[in-house]
C-alpha cells in the first residue's frame, strides 16, 4: 500500500524481511510472493517471532528504490 502511495510498484521492492509467528506458513508466503513478484525477485529473509501486534500472523518490511 505504501509503495503505491509513493508512486512505486512491486518491481521497485529490492529487499524484504518477512516476520512470521509460525514458520509452517512459509509455503503460503512463497505462493503469495510468486503471485506478486517476478524474476529477478527481491532479496528476502524470513524470521519466526513469538508474536506480532494485534495478533497478526505476518509482517513484511520492505526496501524500495524509486527513480
Amino acid at each position: 500500500m505504501y509503495v503505491k502511495a509513493a508512486g512505486g510498484t512491486p518491481a521497485d521492492i529490492v529487499r524484504q524481511t518477512v516476520y512470521l509467528t509460525d514458520l509452517d506458513n512459509f509455503g503460503v508466503v512463497n505462493k503469495v510472493m510468486s503471485e506478486i513478484f517476478s524474476a529477478p525477485y527481491p532479496a528476502r529473509s524470513c524470521v519466526q517471532i513469538s508474536a506480532l501486534p494485534k495478533g497478526g500472523l505476518i509482517e513484511v518490511e520492505a526496501t524500495v528504490v524509486l527513480d
